[in-house]
């Protein structure tokens, strides 16, 4: 009589605990799900189950890191959100730019004009990485060890070629 009982009562339990798997799963089971109600830019997949997902809300950007695991995709981390620029503003200032950083892998990303920026340049050493600036947001994947950066490694290229290095002074 124990026995059948307490088979029953592991039976129920393992029941409702595959109930609560199978509903947050099916919740959660697609990142599309997950951002639902966001406005979206892009998202960056990293590996498999990582993914950076950059988005706008307001005047700013966030980028966000949203991972799989066993119950579905949730968000992992989340950065200081980058301030996009109004149109009386400068061309580019330091916080029109973040740093997310996911695993062994880092991340810039950011607000920036395409009318008036054509690249975003990261360098250190041998390693050397930019992006052309083709809508109102940007990335850069890096090395995790270099998300913090001397005042030489980053800069903007102008439309007009000119090379503008961090903390770009005299952007206007």
């Amino acid at each position: 009589m124990v026995n059948k009982r307490l088979i029953r009562m592991i039976g129920i339990f393992i029941a409702v605990a595959l109930a609560f798997w199978g509903y947050t799963y099916f919740q959660n089971s697609t990142i599309e799900k997950v951002l639902e109600g966001k406005d979206v830019l892009d998202v960056v997949p990293i590996s498999t189950n990582d993914h950076l997902v950059i988005y706008q809300s307001d005047q700013m950007i966030h980028g966000d890191h949203y991972s799989k695991g066993l119950l579905g995709w949730k968000l992992d981390g989340t950065s200081a959100p980058a301030i996009m620029n109004r149109a009386e503003d400068t061309i580019f200032r330091i916080d029109n730019f973040s740093v997310i950083e996911i695993g062994n892998k880092g991340f810039l990303y950011g607000y920036a004009d395409p009318m008036k920026i054509k690249q975003i340049k990261f360098q250190n050493g041998d390693f050397s990485i930019r992006t052309n600036v083709d809508s109102s947001y940007w990335y850069l994947p890096m090395l995790s060890e270099e998300t913090s950066f001397n005042a030489g490694q980053l800069s903007v290229i102008l439309d007009d070629g000119t090379e503008v290095f961090y903390p770009f002074d005299g952007l206007e």
